[in-house]
């Protein structure tokens, strides 16, 4: 600017002042009225007005500045403006899009979204993509939720179909297994356990489950039911018969045995661990602690290393250092007590002493084992009869087949001279070879008693039936 006196530049200024210039189009329009009224002052050329000038390099920086970035041109600016509210748009679509529960609906809202994000930028004027990348990944994404169930990702939409649907029947099943699981008895565990199996199934047809005839958490859980019925302690019979003639035993071992309870006498359940386990190491026998359902200590520690152990198949006595003594209730016993010259009782087991204790409560002990006995004897004998017709399995055919073949023996039919394998000839004389069965009989193994087909047990002692080559 050409020099001006100071009053002049006040002026000037003043008049600037006055100039409406809050935009950048009317900051330019004031570039020529600015140049006018220096010529009015100076009379001389005006070139710019500097203040003005630096106000228009300022609305300059403002239009090529977006999200505090100052871009080169202001295109660069004004497309970056444009990508914003694009992205915007895209963000406040998807957000909606995320809000909605099933997958299936979230992919259809994200294919109409393609469409939309299209007409978003014709409209913003932006360069139209043939996909735009954040809403191609979402899609993706949302493919792998449609194809993952409980973790797994599946192949197939229809794999993952199918998993969502054993799904359901995982959540049936845990829910009613969860309720069985709140019976004590077993017996009623086991038989809502199998009802369940009809539930399952009709479950699987509800939900259109293909080929479906046995759910095998189920079983598993059935089976384990069934192992826990044959078990008592860390017994596992192999039949459930023999389990639960055992627990019948216990129950009326109990019932005859808990008026002895107190003092020094401790009947089931009621058996403090510490001293049934005292008394199963001090006795140094193989006594397993389920079926214990007495126990008298003869000790005055209470260590219990000493005494009398009643199971529901045995008794057990033991005294001072001498070794335990077991006589076992597998026949008739005689059951007694005689008094000790100075105190206490001997207890007499068909005439032999089993063990003296100190306890004034053997007397009647002797009396409950009396009365135990004689009712086993009937329950045992009803045991029997109600197996004693059982046939026997295909593996116990089979393996008498096999014992059969194995006890066949050859034998020529002219110098009857034997041979261990099957022949057609003899090779001494040239006769004919015969088989012969060498004859089977079915032998109780305690009675002897003869049987001429294969049942499993002896109706007259329970004793177990074997095949016996005669």
């Amino acid at each position: 600017m050409e020099k001006i006196n100071t009053r002049d530049e006040k002026q000037l200024h003043d008049f600037y002042l006055t100039l409406d210039v809050s935009t950048e189009e009317k900051a330019i329009a004031a570039r020529p009225i600015m140049a006018q009224k220096a010529k009015e002052l100076c009379k001389d050329d005006f070139v710019q007005y500097e203040p003005l000038e630096e106000l228009l390099v300022n609305f300059d920086i403002l239009a090529r500045t977006f999200a505090n970035k100052l871009y080169d041109t202001r295109e660069e600016a004004k497309f970056a403006k444009k990508q914003a509210e694009f992205d915007e748009f895209y963000g406040n679509a998807i957000q909606a899009i995320k809000k909605i529960k099933a997958v299936e609906a979230r992919e259809n809202e994200a294919f109409k979204l393609r469409i939309t994000l299209q007409e978003k930028a014709k409209e913003l004027q932006l360069p139209i993509a043939s996909e735009y990348k954040p809403l191609e990944k979402y899609i993706a994404s949302l493919d792998i939720e449609a194809r993952t169930v409980a973790g797994r990702l599946y192949n197939t939409r229809e794999e993952a179909a199918l998993a969502r649907k054993f799904e359901i029947i995982h959540d049936f099943f845990d829910k009613n297994k969860q309720l069985i699981d709140r019976y004590p008895l077993i017996e009623t565990r086991e038989k809502m356990a199998i009802e369940l199996r009809s539930k399952i199934i009709e479950k699987a047809n509800e939900i259109n489950i293909p080929n479906f005839h046995e759910y095998e958490p189920l079983e598993t859980f059935i089976t384990k039911l069934d192992e826990e019925y044959r078990t008592l302690g860390k017994i596992v019979f192999d039949k459930r018969e023999e389990a639960a003639l055992k627990r019948k035993l216990i129950a009326t071992a109990i019932k005859h045995f808990r008026p002895l309870a107190g003092g020094n006498v401790y009947v089931a359940p009621n058996l403090p661990y510490p001293k049934l386990a005292g008394a199963i190491k001090g006795f140094c026998a193989n006594i397993e602690p389920a079926l214990v359902v007495l126990l008298l200590d003869n000790t005055l520690l209470g260590s219990a290393d000493e005494g009398i152990i009643v199971t529901c198949d045995a008794i057990y006595g033991k005294r001072d250092r001498e070794p335990v003594r077991i006589v076992k209730f597998d026949h008739n016993l005689k059951i007694e007590y005689a008094k000790r010259m100075l105190m206490g009782y001997k207890l007499i087991v068909d005439g032999e002493i089993l063990t003296e204790v100190l306890s004034k409560k053997l007397p009647t002990l002797c009396e409950c084992l009396n009365e135990y006995l004689d009712e086993i004897t009937n329950i045992k004998a009803n045991a029997l009869i109600s197996n004693a017709n059982v046939p026997m399995s295909s593996q116990e055919i089979a393996s008498s087949n096999k014992q059969v073949h194995i006890n066949s023996k050859y034998t020529c039919t002219v110098c009857r001279k034997e041979y261990t394998q099957s022949a057609n000839f003899c090779s001494e004389c040239g006769g004919k070879i015969v088989c012969i069965n060498i004859p089977q009989t079915f032998l109780c193994s305690k009675c002897s008693k003869e049987y001429q087909s294969g049942i499993k047990f002896c109706p007259e002692c329970g004793g177990k039936i074997e095949i016996k080559t005669l």
